[in-house]
């Protein structure tokens, strides 16, 4: 964090100190490195964006051995089957694409509008279509890691598991305000777990056996120690305090306040409408939206695509 982002937050815990009163007991947590020594992110292959389906606290020969024993079962022939299913339903929407734009010519405006609207949303599902077919390609190319979907379900299961434990953390402590003190990432998560070129490829200098291999060694020695396993854990982190690896972190782009604190943006809005002389209804709707993204934000969700307008 620069001095300019500490000054910040220097700045909002006074001011919130004022708000709440001197006795506000405020913590911070820095979720990136919680996170990167999460015990299970030591089997998350930065590079191909996968869990290793192998346990924990393998030994390096024996790591090796689980990965190649996965790498070198046969291909599931109900991938190539579900695969030539998605291929055939593209090629059917492409031939309704055609008739579709068969039409057009000659089409009143209206009628024109309705044509592209269906042209459009036949994109879009052909677009989800070529999307499964690249996870099913992901599988059949990384037998020994997880599907996209099981990447997407374990990394939301890591990131609730550690802010559950925040939450206890934070009531336990005593704590009114907790801040988030590490970089919060691009608001597309966790899209950028699916496979594809179109996603990008991870970050492929991070060497996860790092993390997997302190881990798996009992006899711990402290960081000061000049030693390998002492090592292991200094390098991962070095490694995984760049952004380019904190992006790739299963963290959604958290506020700069994890906890506490009381929200007055909604007044806010209202206040200014009023000025502004705008209708009550429109007000209303607005209140209506910013409550419902006040509760997504509460719970930690930042699916945007989830938000319900009222009609």
């Amino acid at each position: 964090m620069n001095k300019q982002s500490a000054f910040l937050l220097l700045l909002i815990a006074f001011l919130l100190c004022q708000s709440v009163g001197f006795a506000a007991k405020i913590g911070k947590v820095d979720l990136g490195l919680v996170v990167s020594i999460h015990p299970e992110m030591a089997l998350f292959d930065f590079s191909r964006m996968g869990f290793f389906k192998v346990p924990l606290g393998l030994s390096a020969d024996d790591f090796a051995i689980a990965v190649q024993q996965l790498k070198d079962r046969p291909v599931s022939s109900d991938l190539q089957d579900q695969r030539q299913k998605l291929e055939a339903e593209i090629r059917t929407i492409d031939r309704e694409k055609s008739v579709l734009m068969n039409k057009l010519a000659g089409l009143s405006v209206e009628d024109g509008n309705r044509v592209a609207d269906d042209l459009k949303n036949l994109a879009k599902k052909q677009e989800e279509l070529f999307g499964r077919i690249s996870d099913i390609e992901y599988q059949q190319n990384c037998p020994d890691l997880t599907s996209p979907d099981e990447t997407r379900v374990r990394l939301a299961a890591i990131e609730k598991q550690v802010i559950d434990e925040l939450e206890k953390m934070a009531a336990e402590k005593g704590f009114e305000i907790v801040f988030n003190s590490s970089i919060t990432v691009p608001f597309n998560y966790p899209k950028r777990y699916r496979s594809g070129s179109q996603y990008g490829i991870g970050v492929p200098g991070l060497d996860y056996s790092l993390f997997y291999s302190f881990l798996a060694n009992r006899d711990h020695v402290l960081p000061s120690d000049d030693t390998p396993e002492s090592r292991r854990l200094i390098n991962w982190l070095e490694l995984i305090n760049y952004p380019e690896a904190l992006n790739l972190l299963p963290l959604k782009p958290y506020p700069l306040i994890l906890r506490g604190g009381e929200d007055i943006s909604a007044g806010l809005i209202e206040r200014i409408y009023r000025i502004h002389g705008i209708e009550e209804k429109v007000i209303t709707t607005v209140m209506s939206i910013a409550g419902i993204i006040k509760n997504h934000e509460e719970n930690f969700d930042t699916d945007i695509e989830s938000f319900v307008a009222p009609r």
